[in-house]
Formats: C-alpha cells, structure tokens, sequence
C-alpha cells in the first residue's frame, strides 16, 4: 500500500483480506527462509520483478517488464565519489531514477527527493548534489545563460563570475555529472563541462535494453545494426556515415517487450531513435523516428533538430515543433531577457540558416509566456516536451497560424552559398569541408560525383568527373561560380591566397531540390 498522510478508509481491512496478523515478506535472506516454511514457491531470476514506463515523450507511456537479473544487475554499481549525494525528481515508474536511487542508497550515500517545476532549482540549490543527472532540458538553463554572455563578448573576468553564479545555482559541489534521456545537442556537455568545470558524461540507453552507448561509445556487450528508414529519408547509404533506426539485441535476461512489432524475428529490438553510425564504434542519436516532421516541400525534418536551433538562438527558454491542422509549428516560450519585437522573424531567421532552403514551420510565441512543467504536463516526467498536450493547450493558436517570414540579411545567406549547397550533397557540415583539399579525400562518393555533374549541368557549366573527384574544391567552387558557357583554365592560387565569397543562384537551389526529389 502507498504511504498516504491521511488514514485508509474503514474496512478497508476487510475488504483487501489483509490483517494484523497477516505476515509481511521482505525481499531478503530471513523473509525467503520464513517464505520457504510457509510454502511459498521462490521466484526465478528471470520472472517478473517489478514494471516500469516509458517517459512518453512522443505518446502514451509504455509498460516495461523487469526481471530481478535486470534489477539486480543495474544496482551492481561501485561509487566514485565521497560524499555521494544525489538528487531524485523524477517518478519511480521511470527506470533510470529508480536504479538511481537504489544505487546510492545501496554505496552509503544520501539522496535528496526534490519537487518537479519550478520548485526544483530551488531544492537542488538547498541540497548540494555532488552528483547530478538529468536530460538536456536540465542544464539548459545553465547553457542557454553562458552562450548569451560568450555572443556578447563579456570579458574573461565576466564570465568567470557567471560560471561560479551559475555552479551555484546547483548548490556548488557538482563533483560529476551526466546528460541523457533525449537527444543531446553538439557541443552541448562540452560547454556544460566548461561551465561546471567538472567531467560531464553523455549516456545513452533506452528502458527495454539498458544503456546502449556511453560518451558515444557503444558498450562492448551490445549488439546493434542499423535499419532503413526511406520514409524518412534516413538509410545505410547516406553520407558521411551510415544513418537509420537503431536495432538493439536484446538481453537474455529481458522479457517480452508489450509491442511485438517493435522486435524483429532475430530477437533485436527497435528503439525508435533514428541515429547516425561510425567506423569508430561511436553512435550520434539524432532524434525520435515518432517526432520527424514533414515539410510543406516534402522533406522530412527531426523535431529534436529545430527544437535544438530555436534554444542554440537565446531568444527562447523553451520550443517544441508539433502538429497543426495547417502542418507542423514551432511553439516557443520566450526568454526572460528576450525582446518580444521582431521575435518571431528573429527565430525564424536562425531556422532558416540552420536548415537552408526547406519549407520552414510558422513560429507560435505564448503571449503569457506560461513556463512548461510536469506539473501543467507540458513536460513530461523526464523533463521532455510534451507534444500533443503542448498541441492541446495551444489549439486554439494553432488553428491558423500566421506564416513566419525571416529577417532580411544584408550578405548572401548560407542558402545562397554553393560551398553550402556542395556539403548538402556531401551531407557534412560545411565547416568540416577543407577548400584546400580534393572532394575525393572528402567523403565524395559515385553519387554524389552524378549530383555536382548536374548541378554543373543546370549552371552550363562544363565539369568533368576527374575534376570534380580531383580539383582542390576551392577551384572547385570557383569554377562552377563562373558564368554559364565560360571555361576558364585551370590555375590553382598560390598558397593561402584569399578567397573570394562563392554565391549561388535560385536556380541552383532549385536544381539541388529537383535533383533530390
């Protein structure tokens, strides 16, 4: 029975069949010798021990089955820190809280048990966790506060005073800490890491198999693969790495999972989160397969991924893009600091320099700025967005929402630049390209040689496949920013020699779509 402040209802004895005298089994050594005497028939350590639930960040939360394998197993844990206080916000009906808890508990340590919202800063502040772990939306705060003071260009004096501000507010003893539970932006534990100033870990797991990758490693005693997702344009053939739907084999020890479409004949589980794989045995989570949004153009966008260029602004404290009758919208709560002119085309303006040519979703501001909590149940109890009670109590917002227009920019936007639209076909981050280096050292495939020959092609520009395979892109670029039907010839610069910005035209946007398409 829960402990309730108030006392149970009379007869309730009766009722349950429960009394006095009836004996009270505890889960150790004596209580399974008196259970022995009394007939009882112990249980295996693969039965059932306990159920627990998906946070259900994208639907209805899903039951879980444990065994006392799996239990035991994840409380099999040495401390590393003295004191080892740690701080509890989260239900019991979620794994990685519960398992939390018992393994403090069990290694001498303490364990705060803090309220949810906006009480819990002020419990984490009071208690002085020396270990603190939690999803993104966490830390935010914290990150959100010390990227607006590093674009502001605050002296070095400055922003040591914010980091020290800041530690505080978590009651400044974090010795340690860890990010997971949902996708986790780049860049993101590194900065939380300079801000701390203590290690910051990156796990991550999912309920029905355990922890699946630690600071992007995958754990040697996990079998994964990789499965297809043409729908969402997500398969083992894209560029620079192998990207699709994690498949995890689950462990001899786990029981049924409730969806039986969600394992596979071979005994390997479907985790949902379309993900990105590498020759170094690292996985980059990219987001929920349940949360891809589909552009107006047809393209397929990860909620996760805009949600994370909204807050990467500072214009905003908390987004999450949901459904409309009208397609997908982004609906944001603004930041404190923030000014509410001009907002909307300010965020939409860093939605179209993240994502460049595509479709983009109308921007929702809340006019009463209500913060989104587990209590309201705009988040969920893992501290998520959660989309279709957000989509709820914004309906009536979202029945016509206003079309968003970026900011006009003085200087060609990123849409506009050819070296922009080359790392699109590369499906790299234009920065990771090297002007000085062929395309062929540079992820460039048979593939994506056929679609830069057609773009050269839509331009008139004449382009051979040695020249694109083989010319530094630098050249590269230059030669397909050349008028229609010039030919120039070849002449590299000299070394270190300045380049001049490469533009591209809407007809090379629009080549690249249909080229895509």
């Amino acid at each position: 029975m829960p402990l309730e402040p108030t006392p149970p209802p009379p007869g309730w004895r009766s009722r349950s069949g429960v009394s006095l005298e009836t004996p009270v089994l505890f889960d150790d050594e004596p209580s399974w010798q008196k259970a022995k005497e009394l007939g009882i028939a112990a249980d295996s350590q693969e039965d059932l021990y306990t159920v627990v639930f998906t946070s259900g960040s994208t639907g209805r939360p899903k039951p879980i089955p444990i065994t006392r394998n799996r239990m035991r197993a994840g409380r099999e844990y040495r401390a590393f820190l003295y004191p080892l206080i740690t701080a509890s916000f989260q239900p019991f009906a979620l794994l990685a809280d519960r398992m939390s808890v018992w393994q403090t508990l069990l290694n001498g340590g303490t364990v705060g048990f803090c309220r949810r919202g906006l009480e819990l800063w002020e419990d984490l502040q009071a208690l002085g966790p020396t270990y603190l772990e939690g999803p993104p939306a966490l830390f935010q705060p914290l990150v959100q506060a010390y990227q607006q003071a590093l674009e502001r260009q605050e002296p070095v004096s400055e922003l040591a005073r914010l980091r020290l501000a800041l530690r505080a507010r978590l009651g400044g003893r974090v010795a340690t800490a860890a990010v997971g539970g949902a996708a986790v932006p780049e860049g993101f534990a590194k900065l939380l890491e300079t801000i701390l100033g203590v290690p910051v870990h990156e796990a991550y797991g999912a309920t029905e198999v355990g922890t699946i990758a630690y600071n992007g490693k995958l754990q040697a005693n996990v079998a994964v693969r990789l499965v297809d997702r043409p729908d969402l344009g997500f398969t083992q053939a894209d560029r620079p790495f192998p990207r699709g739907e994690l498949a995890v084999k689950l462990p001899p020890h786990a029981l049924p999972v409730s969806d039986a479409s969600r394992t596979t004949e071979d005994g390997y589980f479907l985790t949902g989160d379309l993900v990105e794989l590498r020759p170094d045995g690292t996985v980059k989570v990219l987001g929920r397969a349940s949360a891809a949004v589909k552009l107006a153009d047809g393209y397929f966008v990860l909620a996760e991924e805009m949600e994370q260029a909204l807050l990467a602004t500072g214009f905003c404290q908390q987004a999450a893009v949901v459904p409309s009758p009208t397609g997908p919208v982004a609906v944001v709560v603004a930041g404190p600091a923030a000014a509410r002119e001009n907002l909307e085309a300010r965020l939409a303006s860093a939605l179209a320099q993240r994502f460049p040519g595509r479709a983009l979703p109308a921007i929702v501001v809340d006019p009463e700025n209500t913060p989104w909590t587990p209590e309201n149940r705009l988040l969920t109890p893992s501290l998520k967005p959660n989309r279709a009670a957000i989509a709820a109590y914004y309906r009536h917002l979202l029945v016509a929402p206003k079309a968003t227009t970026a900011l006009p920019e003085n200087e060609p936007s990123t849409a506009g630049n050819l070296l922009n639209l080359v790392a699109q076909i590369l499906h790299r981050p234009e920065q990771a390209l090297d002007l000085t280096l062929p395309l062929a050292q540079q992820g460039l495939d048979s593939l994506a040689c056929a679609e830069i020959l057609s773009l050269a092609d839509a331009r008139a520009v004449p382009l051979g496949i040695e020249e694109v395979r083989f010319l530094p892109l630098g050249e590269l670029l230059e030669k397909l920013q050349q008028p229609p039907g010039i030919r120039p010839k070849l002449a590299f610069p000299p070394q270190g020699a300045a380049k001049t910005p490469v533009t591209a035209s809407r007809e090379d946007e629009v080549a690249l779509q249909v080229l895509r398409t």
